[in-house]
């Protein structure tokens, strides 16, 4: 928080410090900028207007359009600044609990696995049946901003929350193999098919994901006033755009959920 040099007033933001320099009387008292002691009058810092009296000052405050549009300005910078300081805090929250969540996924890939229990895994399964319409209707319902900014973590958080169970939260979708990310599902023939990197399911549902990743990567630019959340928002988006080339975060993260 910054601190006037003259006064040692605390301010919330440097934009407020500057203003404060420059317009508050007794801090221009101290820097010697203004001899208020020496003038029976009190100046409007708005319209510039003297008054002999105190009541007659606060009372044209009040009505000074000049005065007021300078405060409602110096309101909304700070409020500005409130926002991107929110939006710096998320993002950092964001990456502190990606950074957890990494090490716990760690861990368990660590465990061992049995045949016994992929077996059993493979044979409840109930049949994975994913086309465009329902993949679409899936994301236009559930994919939020809170996907987004995980990236391709996200993306498969997603996917395991509302495509790879059916309407009793039965899995549809599991993996077999977690150190070499292999994943087994059930076909609508019946048969087990097995998907090596999670490969199969990326070219499933990545057609659906791209157009509302790009709209919320454009919306959050267009809005962000700190060319640092535009960096962080755009690095998301080319995490997921990347799927098709490497999803190795994608695959992982699925791993350590249908493992």
């Amino acid at each position: 928080m910054p601190t006037c040099s003259y006064c040692n007033k605390n301010l919330a933001t440097e934009k407020s410090l500057y203003v404060h320099k420059r317009r508050a009387r007794y801090c221009l008292r101290i820097q010697g900028q203004m001899k208020i002691k020496e003038s029976p009058f009190l100046i409007c810092e708005g319209c510039e207007k003297s008054f002999v009296t105190k009541r007659e000052f606060n009372n044209h405050e009040k009505q000074c359009c000049d005065f007021l549009n300078k405060e409602i300005q110096r309101l909304e910078e700070e409020i500005n600044e409130l926002k991107l300081q929110h939006e710096k805090e998320i993002a950092e929250i964001y990456k502190t609990m990606n950074k957890r969540k990494e090490a716990c996924i760690e861990e368990i890939a660590k465990q061992p696995k049995t045949q016994n229990n992929i077996s059993n895994k493979l044979t409840c399964l109930t049949p994975l049946d994913l086309n465009r319409e329902k993949i679409d209707k899936a994301v236009a319902d559930h994919f939020t901003i809170h996907h987004f900014f995980r990236g391709q973590k996200g993306i498969a958080e997603f996917a395991f929350e509302h495509l790879l169970k059916d309407e009793k939260t039965n899995p549809a979708y599991v993996c077999t193999d977690m150190a070499r990310t292999i994943f087994g599902f059930k076909g609508k023939n019946g048969c087990i098919e097995k998907d090596l990197h999670a490969k199969k399911l990326t070219r499933m549902i990545m057609p659906s994901i791209m157009d509302p990743a790009l709209k919320i990567m454009t919306e959050r630019n267009d809005s962000a006033e700190d060319p640092e959340m535009s960096i962080i928002t755009s690095d998301c988006y080319l995490d997921i755009a990347n799927m098709e080339r490497d999803n190795s975060k994608f695959r992982t993260e699925l791993a350590s959920l249908t493992g």
